[in-house]
């Protein structure tokens, strides 16, 4: 295949959309699409590859994988061993369990799996681990591990054979996508058989592009691009991803790929020299910029600002530079300067790979080697305080929760009902109240609402249903109950960061969620007030929009100050729920957290040493006793 340097100018136009994406730029929301490109682009380019060399007699497989090997290992395998110490340093057991988990999956090509795994309530942060990014190689190396003797079966028989093949595969890739592989859409995001279709869209296209030369049309290119442009600035945290929106920017990459031309045009365009210049080190900018993104954040107490996450997207086009014509060029020129022979190649990987995947292993059942310590602190024990805050027991985070464990007495007199939000009260109540017969009803996620529920922005309506009948099964409860009861409901209210759907399947818009939420909140406690029961509302604690926990631990290891966590009261990134609270204090019976953390227009995140927070919003165990027993947050509650 002829070099088409328009093409390096779209691996320019697919990997600084992502960048900047995992960067957090809000013009940027839709860049996470750029991975879809390079899917397209990948397949284009290998299917040309392969059946450029079929019809010369001279493919073999050693070859293939040769290249393939010396095109991605080298450059992955060095900046894997740079994470490893900067890992070891930075991160805390948990994390750094995850991190040697995902370097051994990602030895064998398995870590879109691995992070599939991941994918929990209470799991860390995903932005915090540097080798998150390489699901989407993972996936590609699955799909050449099939493909290629799929297509070297067939071509030689009938051309049009392989095409249709590879066609019809990606059809029933594309519905596997819409309909779901697994019944969770954040893990179909990193499922093999949710992304070969897209890798198949540019196998499809090179083999199109063979059986029917196309001349060039800079209405079709530029209609591409325009695709491309369109999912990167108007897709978003909203857009069920991956879908059938994922055909959008694949279809754009597919038609640049089949009617650019570097002669004229947006083709032209996309082959001036410094688009074509990034393209062609951007696999190693692809590589470098998670690392410097998730050490970075690592290393900071609170948020990195635009500034930071702008010379880091820099830098990682820099290192991109060096490694490009220091690691990838030597290894991929002809005549191989570095391990000419294909054994040695093939027996170097294998022994380099090995050892990061024991490594990898070692680390991961070590569960990161709690016993490290940083600043004379058992980095273990330190963690533990991050522990999560589940209230009486992790029973009573199921929906079937039903046992003696999530309640203290047979006979309770106090319900704690709620998401997560309100899980990390009990501790707090018990600590205020040790004799208090109290029983949890909480499932974490969903808010003690009747008609409305919160869901990520990747699920549907259908995805609540299991909140819809546990919620219902407490409200028959409660009104089944005998006696009055004092009824403590609470929940995160996101407002900013889930979207508001009614029962009856209406989505509810930006603009009338505030007064959605007030009106349902207001006829939830009117309905349990009319059973008879004593209902106090709780608000979350007031965020500051990242991880408040991390913050704090970060601090003692780096013996910094715990007072540099806290923040200004106008800073509370979660402030919207604490209006529709402002709006109800009159005819609602609440303790507002905010009121209690946030004086003289600070908040505060520790007192005396004590951790408040567990992350970005729950309160750690130990912080939610302080509550209770020094603070005494819940003072006008009837226990009797």
């Amino acid at each position: 295949m002829k070099y088409r340097p328009e093409i390096d100018g779209l691996r320019t136009i697919s990997v600084i959309p992502v960048i900047l994406f995992h960067a957090g730029f809000s013009r940027f929301e839709g860049g996470f699409v750029g991975v879809d490109v390079f899917f397209v682009i990948s397949g284009f380019l290998i299917t040309n590859l392969i059946t450029t060399d079929l019809d010369a007699n001279r493919f073999t497989f050693g070859d293939f994988y040769e290249r393939r090997a010396r095109r991605i290992l080298p450059a992955l395998i060095f900046v894997t061993i740079v994470c490893l110490p900067l890992a070891w340093y930075l991160m805390s057991p948990s994390q750094l369990q995850v991190f040697f988990g995902s370097v051994f999956a990602n030895s064998i090509f398995l870590s879109n799996f691995f992070f599939l795994t991941q994918i929990e309530y209470f799991q860390p942060d995903a932005h915090l681990q540097p080798l998150m990014h390489t699901w989407s190689l993972s996936i590609e190396e699955q799909y050449y591990l099939l493909i290629p003797a799929l297509i070297a079966i067939i071509w030689k028989r009938s051309r049009w054979s392989t095409f249709f093949v590879i066609f019809a595969l990606t059809l029933i890739g594309i519905y596997f996508t819409k309909n779901g592989l697994t019944n969770d859409p954040a893990k179909d995001y990193f499922h093999s058989l949710s992304r070969f279709w897209e890798i198949g869209i540019g196998s499809c296209a090179a083999l199109f592009s063979i059986l029917r030369p196309l001349r060039p049309n800079t209405l079709l290119t530029a209609l591409g691009l325009l695709c491309i442009f369109f999912s990167i600035f108007y897709f978003d945290a909203f857009t069920p991803y991956p879908s059938l929106y994922t055909l959008v920017p694949c279809f754009g990459a597919a038609l640049v790929l089949l009617f650019g031309s570097s002669s004229s045009g947006f083709g032209r365009m996309l082959s001036l020299p410094p688009l074509v210049g990034l393209g062609m080190v951007s696999y190693s900018a692809y590589l470098w910029h998670q690392p410097l993104f998730a050490f970075a954040r690592l290393s900071s107490l609170n948020n990195l600002g635009a500034t930071t996450y702008i010379f880091l997207s820099l830098l990682s086009i820099v290192l991109a530079y060096f490694t490009w014509k220091y690691i990838e060029n030597p290894f991929r020129r002809k005549p191989k300067r570095l391990i000419q022979k294909r054994a040695s190649l093939f027996f170097c990987a294998l022994v380099i790979l090995s050892i990061l995947a024991l490594v990898g292993v070692i680390g991961y059942f070590s569960e990161g080697f709690p016993k490290r310590v940083q600043n004379g602190i058992l980095l273990g024990e330190l963690e533990t305080r991050l522990s999560p805050n589940y209230g009486l027991s992790s029973e009573c985070v199921k929906i079937d929760e039903t046992g003696i464990a999530c309640q203290t007495h047979l006979s309770p007199k106090l319900v704690v009902w709620g998401d997560s939000y309100a899980m990390h009260l009990v501790s707090g109540i018990l600590a205020q109240y040790p004799d208090t017969k109290l029983i949890q009803h909480t499932l974490p996620g969903c808010a003690p609402l009747k008609n409305l529920v919160f869901l990520p922005s990747h699920l549907s309506l259908e995805y609540a249903r299991a909140c819809s009948d546990f919620n219902s099964r407490i409200i028959r409860e409660l009104k089944d109950a005998h006696g009055p009861l004092n009824v403590i409901i609470s929940s995160e209210f996101a407002l900013d960061e889930k979207v508001l759907w009614t029962s009856s399947g209406r989505r509810i818009s930006y603009d009338e969620r505030a007064d959605e939420l007030s009106r349902e909140i207001q006829k939830i406690i009117g309905q349990l007030t009319a059973f008879g029961h004593y209902v106090t509302l709780v608000s979350p604690p007031p965020e500051a929009g990242y991880d408040l926990g991390q913050c704090l631990s970060k601090a003692k290891r780096y013996d910094k100050s715990l007072t540099e966590c806290d923040f200004q009261k106008d800073k509370i990134s979660n402030s919207s729920i604490f209006d529709v609270l402002d709006g109800l204090e009159k005819d609602v019976k609440l303790v507002r957290l905010d009121y209690e953390l946030c004086k003289q227009d600070v908040c505060k995140v520790s007192y005396d040493d004590v951790f408040l927070y567990r992350d970005k919003g729950h309160l750690s165990i130990e912080g939610s006793k302080y509550l209770g027993k020094v603070l005494r947050v819940f003072p006008e509650i009837n226990f009797e």
